[in-house]
């Protein structure tokens, strides 16, 4: 059973100072307490998590979306995302009890991700799939794709603005089985590296961003009802046969900006970085882990 003690963190869980570090897919490292929250002045700062719920889930489908503002980007850029299959919404004030409680639920995937401006992640949204057939649409006009051992996934990069907010671009990409070379040329040509990404088809077309004030949360899922879409199938399984829906819950957090962040190098980022954190916090998220 969980403690009073634990319960009464759950508004730090995407709101204030609070934000917890989780490791892989075991929940019970969202009650381990943040140990970097001194950034490298050129750090972003990411809490990631995936909930997972049936096809159709009342929730997913409307209840969370009541709370979001979904006015992100140009009227054409919304109007791509939809025909593509994707919804996103900034979450407006704290998240809702009921995405709070799915956040710490058993099967929510979740993890902290720092990285620096200019480098970039990938979150993966699916399983892999031994074969995926979805449609892009562009120009009104829908181009039918099919791809071997399949996932879905965002890369995910990062700057800041010029009053210090993150700005995170999303594009949507597809990792399948297709064999690459194990070195390839650098784009200057000087030398041979060794290449570490999966084969992937882009989608670049398809991409966004969106600015997150500190500790200000940003929703993404998929659209039921655009049969096919590539947003659709990266976050539905099964929508005809009953099977699951996922939605995507990032939070910025990266503490307030005094100033605009510099540059630094990567004996100063890895200093930072490992410094202890002030007892303040850590008196804050401390707390009885879940058993």
């Amino acid at each position: 059973m969980r403690s009073r003690g634990w319960l009464a963190l759950l508004p730090m869980l995407f709101v204030g100072v609070g934000c917890i570090v989780t490791d892989g897919n075991d929940p019970s490292t969202l009650t381990k307490p943040f140990h970097n929250p001194g950034l490298a002045a050129d750090n972003v700062m990411l809490r990631i998590a995936i909930v997972e719920r049936p096809v159709g889930d009342t929730f997913l489908d409307r209840g969370v979306w009541q709370h979001t503002d979904e006015m992100i980007g140009e009227f054409d850029e919304r109007l791509v995302r939809v025909e593509n299959g994707f919804r996103i919404g900034h979450i407006v004030g704290p998240p809702p009890g009921e995405l709070q409680r799915l956040l710490l639920s058993d099967a929510t995937v979740a993890k902290l991700r720092v990285f620096a401006v200019g480098k970039t992640i990938d979150i993966h949204l699916s399983g892999e799939h031994p074969e995926a057939s979805f449609a892009i649409v562009k120009n009104k006009k829908r181009s039918d794709v099919t791809l071997e051992k399949a996932r879905y996934c965002f890369e995910i990069g990062a700057r800041f603005d010029e009053f210090g907010r993150t700005v995170l671009a999303f594009d949507p990409k597809v990792e399948t089985g297709d064999l690459v070379l194990p070195v390839h040329a650098k784009p200057d040509r000087s030398m041979w590296e060794l290449n570490r990404e999966k084969a992937c088809k882009r989608y670049p077309e398809l991409s966004w961003e969106v600015t997150l004030d500190s500790n200000q949360t940003v929703i993404v899922g998929g659209r039921v009802e655009r049969d096919r879409a590539i947003g659709q199938q990266a976050f539905i399984d099964g929508a005809d046969t009953g099977g699951s829906q996922r939605l995507l819950v990032i939070c910025n957090c990266r503490p307030p900006q005094v100033s605009l962040p510099q540059p630094v190098n990567d004996d100063e980022r890895t200093r930072i970085n490992s410094a202890p954190p002030p007892l303040a916090l850590q008196a804050g998220t401390s707390g009885t882990p879940r058993r």
